[in-house]
């Protein structure tokens, strides 16, 4: 009797498990329908790169759910600050006088939470690392939640440490393959340095970044092949790669992906018509091929047909110039083309503000960039390979485009320079002649 009603139990259990799998079975199928490339079991089987372009579990109704409570978290957070309105303005007050120097500022251990009331109406503070120290000088260690760096791979490791030391948790983002961090202290001396107190090469600031140190700490990572200045190929270390690039449309894709990615990075630009040119024949990308006599890395011939090009962007196209940027890789050249700009087009806030280095480029973006490279007429050619290798400097050159590229320089000069043979060869080569002085007329 016993073992029946045994036998009896187990039936009833094993049709209840067929029901509930049936049944899971089933919602399995609505959401693989409902989630499309979201669902997650159906994200494993992706190619690697379809992988990059998808969110698993990001379905639209669960992103919509996530936004209305994060909203619904800001009206929570407002009604809170307006309900203790006057502490709140008290506490303000005091941090003004604080940070103004000001008579009857709070003693350090209550600057701590005028700093707290801050952070609650403004959730990030946006500062320098030089100003850091000064600004948060009563602040000790661990006192900030997060600290979030941005272009870590332009900082000097030794300019965050105040900051680090400061924080609960860091966010370093940054990219070892865009420009270096400039460090004023001539190489020499740091070696000197690190020599007599027996440090680490690791840590001399001319030879890593912020970002570099956070990525060695990053067990979470890949290596790829890097080239440094002595022309050698190394493996860099990067940790955690964001690998998806979604601002630059092709070429300028792919040429950053060649020189500096080794194909890595996965694109996630959608090409559109250009916008803002009632022209269907918007100009290509493209190297813009000019020759002739130097001043120095200053070439005439190439600010005029850098003149022509921003005519014909501007007046043909009606590319507005807030949406242009100049560039070179030399100062000179720069000044050249800022002078030309204010003689020829007497746009003088575009000089100053929308030409300038590609150092000074750095974290910025536009629709169009034109980078004019000057020459270098030394039988050595180390200024242009300074500018060439590694490829950190034309990599951000070329990614700050992010509809169109006109490259202006010596075909021939260039295309054989470290990493300029991929740009040489994916861009179309136009050839630019200056139009001949008119010689006046003295025969009369």
């Amino acid at each position: 009797m016993a073992a029946r009603q045994q036998a009896s139990n187990t039936t009833r259990d094993a049709e209840a498990l067929i029901t509930r799998r049936a049944d899971g079975e089933q919602r399995i199928r609505r959401a693989r329908e409902a989630w499309g490339p979201a669902f997650p079991e159906d994200w494993l089987e992706l190619e690697q790169d379809e992988q990059e372009l998808s969110a698993p579990w990001s379905d639209e109704e669960w992103t919509t759910a996530r936004t209305r409570v994060f909203l619904a978290a800001l009206d929570l957070h407002r009604a809170f600050i307006a309900g203790a309105a006057g502490t709140v303005r008290r506490n303000l007050r005091q941090l003004v006088a604080t940070l103004a120097r000001e008579p009857g500022a709070p003693p350090p251990d209550a600057e701590f939470a005028a700093w707290q009331t801050l952070f609650l109406l403004v959730p990030v503070i946006s500062t320098t690392f030089a100003s850091c120290g000064k600004m948060f000088g009563a602040l000790g260690a661990e006192s900030l939640g997060w600290v979030l760096v941005d272009e870590a791979g332009q900082a000097v490791p030794q300019h965050a440490a105040g900051a680090l030391w400061r924080a609960r948790r860091a966010v370093v983002v940054g990219d070892p393959l865009q420009l270096e961090p400039i460090f004023q202290v001539p190489g020499e001396v740091q070696n000197r340095l690190r020599d007599l107190f027996g440090v680490d090469r690791h840590w001399l600031p001319a030879g890593t970044s912020a970002q570099g140190m956070a990525d060695r700490r990053n067990r979470w990572g890949t290596e790829i092949l890097a080239e440094n200045r002595d022309g050698d190929t190394e493996k860099v270390w990067v940790g955690a790669p964001l690998r998806v690039h979604r601002r630059c449309e092709q070429p300028m894709f792919g040429i950053s992906n060649t020189i500096a990615y080794q194909g890595l990075m996965v694109y996630g630009t959608s090409a559109r018509p250009f916008p803002g040119s009632p022209r269907p024949d918007y100009p290509s990308s493209s190297w813009v091929d000019v020759t002739g006599p130097a001043h120095g890395k200053w070439v005439p011939a190439q600010g005029d047909a850098l003149l022509r090009i921003l005519r014909r962007l501007h007046i043909d196209y009606e590319v507005g110039l807030d949406r242009i940027y100049v560039l070179s890789p030399f100062r000179d050249v720069v000044a050249s083309c800022r002078n030309l700009a204010r003689a020829e087009l007497k746009e003088y806030e575009f000089a100053r503000s929308h030409i300038g280095t590609v150092h000074a480029m750095q974290g910025k973006e536009a629709d169009v960039i034109v980078l004019v490279l000057g020459t270098d007429a030394s039988p050595a050619k180390k200024a242009r390979d300074w500018a060439a290798r590694p490829a950190n400097l034309l990599n951000v050159a070329v990614s700050r485009a992010r509809r169109r590229l006109f490259i202006i320089g010596d075909h021939a000069e260039w295309r054989d320079a470290p990493n300029f043979s991929e740009p040489a060869r994916v861009l179309p080569r136009h050839t630019w002649r200056s139009p001949p002085t008119a010689t006046p007329d003295t025969s009369g």
